[in-house]
C-alpha cells in the first residue's frame, strides 16, 4: 500500500510513499513524521475518507489553517489538502486507489472530493452544502465516455457510508443473469460497471477489518502499587492500560498466559532489560491492589524500582503481542530512555514479529542501533528483505522530500539518498582524525 498525502504541512504539493510490512521512518526532527503517521492512522481507520481523524490521540494537527499548505509555485498554497492510499497494485480483493480532498476553513474532518480510481474506471464524488442537504456529484469517466449524476443525501453531513452506497448503487447498470446447472442464476457478460460496484462493495467489507494502533512518543510513567480501574480504556496511546492487561494475561494460567511469559522472557534476554516479569496480587480479590515485578539476577523489584527503561518499553511490547494480524502498529520513537543495547533489541523483536507473526509497523525512530539490528534480522532471515523499507525525511527548499531506501537480502543499504547517514559519518571521520 501506498499513502497519499498532498499539501500536508510541510508537504508540499504530492507525495506518496510505499508502507512494507516493517517500515522505518528516520531523518531530522521536525520533517514530518509525525504528520505523516497521523495520516496513516487517519486512512487505516473504518470511517476514511467520509472522516478524516487527524487529531485522534497521540496525534494533533489542529484545525485546517495549521494542516493545509502548498506549493505558490502551482497556486495551490493553503487551498485545500488531501490524504489517501493507492493499492491498485495489491493482489487482495478490492486494490484500488483512493483520496479525499479537504476544502477549509471549516473542513470538520469531513472531505469536500473524494475520488476512488478502481480498474480503469474512475468515481469521483463531491459534495457541496446545501441549505438541508448535501448533494453528492458522481461523475464515471470510461472509454473516453464520461457519465455524472447528481444525488440527493438526507444527512446535513456525510457521516456514515450512505454515500458510497448510492455512489454504487446508482451509476451502475445491474449485471444480466442466465440460468445455470441445477436452477441457479449466473452473471452473463459482466459489465464493467458491475466489476467496479463488486470491487467497491468488497472494499466496504475489508475496511471493517482494518485496524491501527498508535504509541505515543511519550508514554505512562511506572507506579510502585497498581490499582484496578473500572472502566479504564482496553487501549491508550500512552500506556496506561499495559499493568492491567499484563496482570489480566498472566492471571488466567493457560495457554495465552504461557505465550505471554516466554515472549516476555525473550524479549527481555534480547534486550537485556530483565529476565522475566510477574505480577503481585495484594489481597484475595481481582479488585486488590497488585504489583509488577521486574526479574534479573537474583533481585526482583517493582517496576519502578528499576528505572524508566523498562515500563516505557512495555507499551510497545505489549500492543504488538495482544493485537491481531490486521493491526497495524504505528510506533513513534520506541527507543525512549533505552540503552543502546535494549534499543538493539527491539529492532530484533520487531523483524521478528513482522517476519514470523506477520504484523505490520511502522516505527518512527532516531536510533541506528532499531535500523542496524533490523538489517542483521534481514541477513539472518528472520524478515524478507521485501518486507522492509527505509522512509528517509529530509527537507528542501519548498518542503520535506521522502526518499525509499530498500535493503538486499543481505541487509545492505540500496538506494540512499547522499543526506542519509550523512551527520553520523562526518561524525566518524572527525572523530578519527581528532587531533591531525
Amino acid at each position: 500500500m501506498k499513502l497519499i498525502i498532498e499539501n500536508v504541512r510541510c508537504f508540499a504539493g504530492p507525495h506518496e510513499a510505499e508502507i512494507k510490512p516493517l517500515t522505518l521512518l528516520v531523518g531530522e526532527n521536525s520533517t514530518g513524521k509525525t504528520s505523516f503517521l497521523a495520516c496513516l492512522s487517519a486512512v487505516l481507520k473504518p470511517e476514511f475518507p467520509f472522516i478524516a481523524r487527524l487529531n485522534d490521540p497521540p496525534y494533533n494537527l489542529g484545525g485546517f489553517e495549521t494542516i493545509a499548505s502548498g506549493s505558490e509555485r502551482n497556486g495551490d498554497a493553503g487551498r485545500s489538502f488531501s490524504v489517501g492510499y493507492d493499492d491498485t497494485a495489491s493482489t487482495g480483493s478490492s486494490p484500488l486507489k483512493l483520496t479525499a480532498e479537504f476544502r477549509g476553513p471549516g473542513w470538520r474532518s469531513s472531505p469536500s472530493r473524494i475520488e476512488f480510481q478502481v480498474a480503469t474506471a474512475r468515481l469521483t464524488a463531491e459534495f457541496a452544502p446545501g441549505v438541508d442537504e448535501w448533494v453528492a456529484y458522481v461523475e464515471v469517466e470510461r472509454g473516453g465516455t464520461n457519465r455524472r449524476e447528481r444525488m440527493h443525501v438526507g444527512a446535513a453531513v456525510p457521516r456514515d457510508r450512505d454515500i458510497l452506497a448510492l455512489a454504487i448503487k446508482r451509476p451502475f447498470s445491474t449485471t444480466e443473469t442466465e440460468m445455470g446447472p441445477g436452477g441457479r442464476r449466473r452473471p452473463v457478460g459482466m459489465s464493467e460497471e458491475a466489476e467496479i460496484s463488486r470491487t467497491l462493495g468488497r472494499w466496504l467489507r475489508d475496511r471493517e477489518d482494518i485496524r491501527d494502533r498508535s504509541v505515543a512518543p511519550i508514554r505512562s510513567r511506572p507506579e510502585r502499587t497498581y490499582e484496578q480501574k473500572f472502566g479504564r480504556a482496553e487501549y491508550d496511546a500512552e500506556g496506561e492500560y499495559v499493568p492491567d492487561r499484563i496482570r489480566e494475561i498472566l492471571s488466567a494460567k493457560d495457554a495465552h498466559a504461557d505465550e505471554m511469559s516466554e515472549a516476555l522472557r525473550q524479549f527481555g534476554v534480547d534486550s537485556g532489560l530483565f529476565e522475566r516479569i510477574e505480577f503481585r496480587q495484594f489481597g484475595e480479590s481481582a479488585a486488590d491492589p497488585f504489583q509488577l515485578r521486574v526479574h534479573s539476577g537474583l533481585r526482583s523489584d517493582s517496576i519502578l524500582d528499576v528505572g524508566y527503561g523498562v515500563s516505557q518499553a512495555l507499551p510497545v511490547f505489549v500492543a504488538a503481542v495482544t493485537s491481531d494480524p490486521r493491526t497495524t502498529l504505528l510506533v513513534q520513537q520506541p527507543e525512549v530512555r533505552l540503552h543502546p543495547r535494549a534499543q538493539a533489541g527491539l529492532g530484533s523483536f520487531f523483524a521478528k514479529r513482522a517476519g514470523r507473526d506477520g504484523k505490520g509497523f511502522v516505527v518512527e525512530t532516531h536510533s541506528d542501533y532499531i535500523i542496524d539490528r533490523i538489517r542483521q534480522e534481514v541477513a539472518a532471515g528472520t524478515v524478507a528483505c521485501d518486507s522492509v523499507g527505509i522512509l528517509y525525511f529530509e527537507k528542501c527548499d519548498d518542503g520535506v522530500k521522502i526518499y525509499p531506501i530498500s535493503l538486499d537480502e543481505v541487509g545492505n543499504v540500496i538506494d540512499a539518498p547522499p543526506g542519509y547517514r550523512s551527520f553520523f559519518l562526518q561524525e566518524e571521520m572527525n572523530l578519527l582524525s581528532r587531533g591531525l
